[in-house]
């Protein structure tokens, strides 16, 4: 993946491999002890969250569910439910 600056993040819509809408990013949180990157996303009221990490009104998305970045933000929904056990370990 190119590289992409952190600024230009925040407002970018994410959504599924399959095109379905999952939410609009807010923020990226950096974990200072392992330097894990999790994205803070503020979901679409149409999603299901059931299973999925949630904090608050915050779904938390681990950066290893992320396949493009773009014009909108591509997450795997299959790493993503694999990869909660990575994010409740933060």
């Amino acid at each position: 993946m190119a590289k992409v600056y952190g600024s230009t993040l925040p407002g970018k819509p994410v959504m599924g491999m399959d095109g379905s809408v999952v939410g609009k990013l807010i923020s990226v949180l950096v974990n200072k002890k392992t330097g894990m990157l999790t994205e803070l996303v503020k979901p679409d009221p149409s999603i299901e969250l059931q299973g999925l990490r949630v904090e608050g009104d915050y779904l938390l998305v681990p950066a290893t569910a992320v396949r493009s970045i773009r014009d909108y933000i591509v997450v795997d929904k299959q790493r993503l439910m694999k990869s909660i056990s990575m994010v409740e370990e933060l």
